[in-house]
């Protein structure tokens, strides 16, 4: 069917805005038609019969004789029986007998091949509409499958209020479905207790435990990250990491969830089942999964903050020596271009000109210089790296990153934390230059957080490693 015909599906009554096309393409006569409209005697008969043939082909449903019928689809009905359109409001003064009007629309059947759907259709119907009800939560669309389904098949189409009955069948049986195995996955006791305790008190006094759970992240420092974490802690504890359905698409789930993001946190337990499960068990999971992709972005953008700020002390520095450079140069040139000065002179204000440039440390590349600035200011960065010691991440055993965070994790054990110099070293050469240099173990510790976060943010962009619990950060095998 063309999708522009779909509108007129079900209508009850001739829309006054057709067109001509439109009007010629539903109220035209085929040849069989012609012959069964001249088979009937009277010439307001034979126009009533056109009228019926042409709205059931165009809405699937007969026309009823207290509707109003537009002049311009009378005129082209009395052109079809070869007479003149005659000035009618509605129908009625056509049937003024019901069992004439039961009959055209009995032959309005017969010549177009619709017929009424029985017990078996509307089963399949059903069937259906249960299919469709997997991907399409609203039920007005599920009414237009409905319609487009029977009229596809020749079916005329209900009332309706059948049809919403139909499809609200529909839509409870996959909730139905849907609720069963979210109990199978969280825990048939765990699911029946979600009402109660998001509507309770959460860790903030006069806060709702759901209103606690929906704050979004703000900001990348510690304390947002420690939040982000107590959340996903909660969302576990609730039984949101084992509502795992594969074959629920994230799309549907977000369907399901949106009613439960916006409700208030004292209405849960007045939804009804199996909605409520459903839907509160698909933003459960929805939140944990979009609350881990949060404190992985965090986590990612803090590694950047400390990078930028470490290269803007680098920066600031080169300037500084650039100043430095630039003052000696210049009071070396002053002192050569004064010709009263003795040799011991000169050689007493070069000295003093050069003496800052004496004491600049030697040059390094400009990403070494940042990462020895990082780990000289080392921190803020222990605290990010105890905290991703908390993430559930997937990390392949061969991955160099696996290596790296078992050894900072022993070594935070320790009372004074350091690393010796033949502990691996498990990143590329080139990443190595500050670590090499290290003097002391808490040195060569710091080093090591450093080329540990960088590869940790370079992994989490490539891919290379996942979360299982997440949106954006999954495995390619999950996903």
């Amino acid at each position: 069917m063309e999708s522009w015909r779909e509108r007129y599906l079900g209508i009850e009554a001739i829309p006054d805005a057709l067109t001509e096309a439109e009007i010629e393409f539903f109220f035209r006569l085929d040849a069989a038609g012609r012959r069964l409209v001249a088979s009937r005697r009277r010439p307001m008969t034979r126009l009533g019969l056109v009228l019926h043939i042409g709205f059931l082909r165009m809405s699937g449903r007969h026309l009823p004789a207290l509707e109003r019928v537009p002049s311009s689809v009378l005129a082209y009905a009395a052109a079809q029986v070869g007479g003149t359109a005659p000035q009618l409001a509605t129908l009625r003064a056509i049937y003024r007998r019901r069992p004439t009007l039961f009959a055209h629309q009995r032959l309005a059947e017969s010549a177009t091949g619709f017929r009424a759907a029985g017990e078996a259709q509307l089963r399949m119907l059903t069937a259906y509409l249960r299919r469709q009800a997997e991907t399409e939560f609203v039920r007005e669309q599920l009414v237009l499958a409905a319609r487009r389904w029977l009229y596809d098949r020749s079916f005329l189409i209900p009332g309706d209020r059948s049809l919403e009955q139909i499809a609200a069948r529909a839509q409870d049986h996959v909730l139905g479905e849907l609720k069963t195995a979210v109990e199978a996955c969280a825990g048939k006791d765990t699911a029946a207790g979600w009402a109660a305790r998001l509507s309770g008190n959460g860790p903030n006094a006069g806060e709702a435990l759901l209103d606690w759970l929906r704050v979004p992240a703000k900001g990348f420092g510690t304390r947002a990250l420690r939040d982000m974490q107590n959340r996903i802690a909660e969302l576990r504890n609730l039984g949101a990491e084992r509502i795992v359905l594969p074959a629920v698409p994230i799309e549907r789930m977000r369907q399901h969830a949106v009613r439960i993001a916006r409700r208030k946190a004292a209405t849960l337990p007045r939804l009804g089942e199996p909605r409520r499960t459903v839907e509160i068990g698909c933003w459960l999971r929805l939140q944990l999964l979009e609350a881990t992709d949060a404190v992985l972005m965090q986590t990612s953008r803090r590694i950047g903050q400390l990078w930028s700020q470490a290269r803007r002390a680098v920066e600031d520095r080169a300037l500084e020596q650039l100043r430095q450079y630039r003052t000696g140069v210049g009071e070396i040139i002053g002192a050569l271009d004064d010709p009263a000065l003795s040799d011991r002179e000169f050689r007493q204000k070069v000295s003093v000109a050069v003496q800052p440039l004496r004491a600049a440390p030697a040059s390094q590349g400009k990403v070494q210089a940042i990462r020895t600035q990082m780990a000289a200011t080392t921190g803020p960065l222990r605290l990010l790296l105890k905290q991703v010691s908390m993430l559930d991440l997937q990390i392949p055993a061969d991955h160099p990153l696996k290596l790296a965070l078992t050894t900072l994790e022993e070594a935070y054990d320790e009372r004074e934390p350091g690393l010796m110099s033949w502990e691996a070293v498990p990143f590329p050469q080139a990443q190595t230059g500050v670590l090499q240099a290290a003097r002391t173990p808490a040195e060569r510790l710091a080093a090591y957080e450093v080329a540990t976060a960088m590869l940790l943010k370079r992994s989490l962009r490539n891919g290379s490693i996942s979360a299982p619990h997440s949106v954006h950060h999954r495995s390619v095998a999950a996903s």
